[in-house]
């Protein structure tokens, strides 16, 4: 037993509009949901064949119609950071408070930014997680070292008298 509709001509003119304004797949297939329904009298299985969904999907999407109207239709994007600690303007202005240092020469260890950004969120994160954001925010090491630390510069320059 089907839910009975008032003004029926209104509704699938409604329908119709919004049809021809949505651009999104998903949300062309939940409109159709209801379309179908109302101006065809068609069966949540037979919908699901035409739009691709599940009977039990097709049911749902009219249910969640009737009760929260055209809001139905219009789903939050799948995807994103679920799990974020700090929003990406967050984890900007920490980064920038350490560019600030770095720029006045000093040196940055991972571990103090790290320690910041735990005390900044009030929980323990692995190190990888501050190096993930780091990577985000486009950190990078701007100075490499000039020399190897265990390299002998007098192998080096009779090396080069070899060579030449």
């Amino acid at each position: 037993m089907g839910k009975k509709i008032k003004d029926k001509d209104k509704l699938i003119e409604h329908l119709q509009k919004l049809l021809r304004l949505n651009s999104s797949n998903i949300s062309i297939k939940r409109v159709q949901c209801i379309y179908f329904k109302v101006k065809y009298g068609k069966e949540p299985e037979e919908i699901g064949e035409m739009v691709g969904y599940n009977k039990s999907y097709v049911k749902l999407i009219q249910a969640a119609y009737w009760k929260k109207g055209d809001l139905a239709f219009y789903l939050k994007q799948r995807g994103g950071r679920r799990r974020e600690n700090l929003t990406i303007m967050e984890e900007k202005n920490i980064v920038e408070e350490f560019r600030k240092k770095a720029e006045n020469a000093e040196i940055l260890e991972v571990s103090k930014i790290k320690e910041y950004y735990e005390e900044k969120i009030g929980k323990k994160v692995p190190k990888s997680t501050v190096y993930r954001m780091l990577k985000r925010q486009d950190w990078r090491k701007i100075e490499p070292r000039p020399t190897h630390p265990n390299s002998n510069p007098q192998a080096i320059e009779e090396f080069k008298k070899r060579i030449t």
